[in-house]
Parts: C-alpha cells; sequence; structure tokens
C-alpha cells in the first residue's frame, strides 16, 4: 500500500466548500482510478490535513493526474491559501488501524 499526506491552508469562511469539493474529487478518483479512499482531518493550526490511500505508487501517479483534470472548471483555486502541499509519500509497513466501512460526513 502506498500513502501520501497532503495539506492545505482554506480560506476564511470557504472550508465547507472545500469539504464539499474534496469528498466529491475523493469519490470519484475513488470509483474510477483505484484509490482506496481518503480522510480529511483538522490540525490544531486550522489547516485541513487529508490522508489518502493507493495500492502502490504507480496508481497513485495515474490518479493524481486523473485528480488534476477533475479540477479543472472547478473553483479550488478560489478555496485555498495556498496551492496545498504533499507532506508526506509513505510505503506500508505494518497495518494495524481497525477497518470501518467507507462514509462520507
Amino acid at each position: 500500500m502506498f500513502c501520501v499526506i497532503y495539506q492545505w491552508r482554506i480560506k476564511e469562511g470557504k472550508e465547507e466548500q472545500f469539504r464539499e469539493l474534496w469528498r466529491t474529487v475523493t469519490k470519484s478518483v475513488y470509483e474510477k482510478h483505484g484509490s482506496f479512499g481518503s480522510r480529511l482531518h483538522k490540525s490544531d493550526d486550522g489547516s485541513l490535513i487529508a490522508y489518502a490511500q493507493w495500492p502502490n505508487q504507480e496508481s497513485w501517479t495515474t490518479g493524481t493526474k486523473a485528480l488534476s483534470d477533475s479540477l479543472v472548471g472547478t473553483n479550488w483555486q478560489e478555496l485555498i491559501v495556498d496551492e496545498g502541499k504533499t507532506l508526506h509519500k509513505l510505503s506500508l509497513l505494518d497495518d494495524l488501524l481497525k477497518q470501518e466501512q467507507f462514509s462520507a460526513t
């Protein structure tokens, strides 16, 4: 498994719009491009952090291209302060997370 951690700073008052778009895009990549899904968190500094899982780095590379294409024509850039960051690219060694059913809340 290959995992990636992203970070965004969201413009004031735009968090719900960002979350809505993030859910839509994540579901699309999950359904069409082999992603195992993602989780979105809010950091104590107010930034949003996403943790995404993929079968391998190759599928992430392909899915990232599809993700970029799916953002064309959206208001993505109007919601974020900067481009966002890929904080970490991770290869799984051990997995002890409890498995739960996918949920978009």
